[in-house]
C-alpha cells in the first residue's frame, strides 16, 4: 500500500508543500492523478489518494470578508443533486471572466467555490459569496472595478461549467 499520490489544489504557495502535488488546475491534477494510480494498481500496488481538495493554511476558511468599500459581492445559488448510490461531496466552482475587457486578464478565473455533501437523491442548494475583489484590478489610485458585465460560470471543475449567469457592474463603483 502507498500513500499516494498527492491530489491537493493549491490556492496559495504560502501553505507550503505544493511541491507534492501535480498542479493547481483540477482537470490536470484529475487526470495525472488517475494515470498514477492505475500505473500503479498494474504493477499490483494499492494506492490511497491523499489531500483531495485546498489542504492549505490559511484562516476563516468558511467565511468571506468583506469588500474594502463594505460591499460583499455577488450571491451565487446552485442547485447540486447526488444521483449516485452512496452519500458523496461535490465541489462547486464558480469562474468569471470579462469579454472585451480594456484590462489584461486570463480568460477566466476561479472566483469561488465550496463543498457540498449530499445523500443519495439528495438535492443541496449551495450559496457561494464571490467577494467584490474578485472582480476588481489594480490601478494608480488602488482596487477599481471596470465596469459593465462580467460572466460567472459554475460547475464540477474548470472543464465542466454549464451553469452561466452575468453580473453587471456599474460605472462609478
Amino acid at each position: 500500500m502507498l500513500l499516494a499520490p498527492t491530489v491537493n489544489l493549491h490556492r496559495t504557495p504560502h501553505g507550503g508543500r505544493g511541491f507534492e502535488c501535480f498542479s493547481e488546475d483540477p482537470l490536470l491534477t484529475a487526470r495525472i492523478g488517475v494515470a498514477y494510480v492505475r500505473g500503479l494498481q498494474r504493477a499490483g500496488v494499492g494506492a490511497t489518494v491523499k489531500h483531495f481538495v485546498g489542504n492549505d493554511s490559511e484562516t476563516q476558511r468558511r467565511t468571506v470578508p468583506p469588500s474594502p468599500a463594505g460591499v460583499p459581492g455577488v450571491a451565487v445559488c446552485v442547485e447540486v443533486r447526488n444521483t449516485g448510490p452512496r452519500r458523496g461531496r461535490e465541489v462547486v466552482q464558480v469562474y468569471a471572466s470579462r469579454p472585451d475587457s480594456a484590462v489584461e486578464r486570463p480568460v477566466k478565473w476561479l472566483a469561488g467555490f465550496a463543498a457540498v455533501d449530499a445523500d443519495p437523491g439528495e438535492t443541496v442548494d449551495v450559496g457561494i459569496l464571490i467577494p467584490e475583489r474578485a472582480f476588481q484590478h489594480w490601478t494608480d489610485q488602488g482596487w477599481a472595478t471596470e465596469p459593465g458585465p462580467f460572466a460567472l460560470a459554475a460547475g464540477p471543475s474548470s472543464a465542466s461549467l454549464p451553469l452561466i449567469a452575468r453580473v453587471e457592474f456599474p460605472a462609478g463603483r
